[in-house]
């Protein structure tokens, strides 16, 4: 398995492979699991040197260079008698799989890997080996519908695409207790009584943290009851510090002349996520651009409503049927989500949110999504190298 160790969306999968008694070998310059276990070992991934030889033979013959430097990717297979290579989000390392001739090998795209791609900004030679990593994979795995067809626009060619969003302990965000919650509040000084909302993706203006505040400060005053917006600061990828963006939204917070109702939380580690989906009343979801995000997993799982702004990926998904889409740019429009939501909640409202919640209990447990993806595997290990890979019928 390749994937970024210090993201969370490497962590669940690969401890769900662990717990389902996989042996798994992690390449990636950072160990997820310093702490060794009988089925798990971690080589460190050395580095490519891609930016220096970009720069001196060109970007297309720089990366198929740093593919032979990383042949130590197809010796750590040889070496360790390696059954079936999983890569999580879509980079150089899925192409130097490629080039090392690895089979079976299955790719996770988690979103931006694939969106930035399409953007009229994105680098041609970059573009060029992530189609053709694309065109190498036995598997792809996506978590939302309209990727596949991105994915056959980026490797010019049909390729094989199964829809299966990341799974979740659905049980710990179902369990947290009303004491727990109270403590959340409390330390977020936040009163037991007050409507809060949560913004809980990561604080960069990519997640549209800005337009959140905006829309919460036009819809505050209409408001029937105290409210509360909750921005998350923690991230094992960006750290804990007050980064530039963090500076301008607070800003932004004085200038709106709201800094009373705004909480930053510094203290939500993962362990902790379920706990802050606990404390508050409504998840706020506003990216530039998205896949499937987990947070309408873990939202749904703790029995929270969601106004969200609408991505072509959230269609004919469970989004769609309980949660509150807006359109993008329409700040105006967001701002009266917030006040339906707050002001107006109804009995059919808490009807969709127990069907939501019972919806990703069945779907979306971390084991049901584990069940799928050794079945996935199992399909690859039993196929000759020759024979295609097809998805799941209701999965195509």
């Amino acid at each position: 398995m390749m994937a970024p160790g210090n993201s969370v969306h490497a962590q669940r999968p690969l401890d769900d492979l662990l717990r389902a008694g996989i042996a798994v070998t992690f390449m990636d310059a950072i160990d997820p699991r310093p702490v060794r276990t009988e089925h798990y070992r971690y080589i460190r991934l050395p580095r490519s040197g891609i930016k220096f030889l970009r720069r001196i033979f060109g970007a297309t013959l720089g990366y198929r260079i740093s593919s032979w430097i990383k042949g130590s990717i197809g010796r750590c297979r040889k070496d360790y008698a390696i059954d079936l290579v999983h890569v999580h989000w879509l980079d150089q390392r899925a192409f130097y799989c490629v080039q090392e001739g690895l089979h079976p090998l299955v790719i996770t795209i988690w979103g931006s890997d694939i969106n930035d791609l399409l953007l009229p900004k994105a680098d041609p030679a970059y573009r060029f080996i992530i189609g053709e990593a694309l065109r190498g994979a036995d598997l792809i795995i996506a978590d939302a519908r309209d990727m596949i067809e991105k994915c056959r626009q980026l490797a010019g060619s049909p390729v094989p695409v199964t829809v299966l969003p990341l799974g979740i302990d659905t049980t710990r965000y179902a369990a947290i207790d009303l004491q727990i919650r109270a403590g959340w509040r409390e330390r977020l000084n936040i009163p037991s009584e007050a409507y809060v909302l949560y913004s809980p993706r990561i604080l960069t203006a990519f997640y549209g943290h800005q337009t959140i505040l905006t829309a919460f400060a036009l819809a505050l005053s209409r408001l029937a009851q105290p409210a509360y917006l909750v921005f998350k600061r923690y991230n094992p990828q960006i750290g804990n510090a007050v980064s530039p963006f963090e500076m301008a939204l607070r800003a932004q917070v004085s200038e709106l002349g709201v800094s009373e109702r705004i909480r930053i939380d510094d203290a939500v580690t993962r362990e902790e996520v379920p706990i802050a989906f606990a404390g508050c009343d409504l998840v706020i979801n506003y990216p530039e651009q998205d896949a499937f995000p987990i947070t309408f997993i873990e939202a749904a799982a703790s029995g929270k409503g969601v106004v969200s702004i609408n991505h072509p990926s959230y269609r004919s998904t469970f989004a769609e049927e309980y949660f509150t889409l807006t359109a993008p740019g329409d700040v105006g429009a967001l701002a009266d989500a917030i006040v339906g939501a707050v002001n107006a909640p109804s009995t059919l409202t808490q009807i969709k949110r127990q069907e939501a919640q019972r919806y990703v209990r069945q779907e979306h447990d971390e084991a049901a999504v584990t069940a799928k993806l050794l079945t996935c595997y199992q399909q690859l290990l039993s196929q000759s190298p020759a024979s295609p890979v097809t998805a799941p019928d209701h999965e195509r």
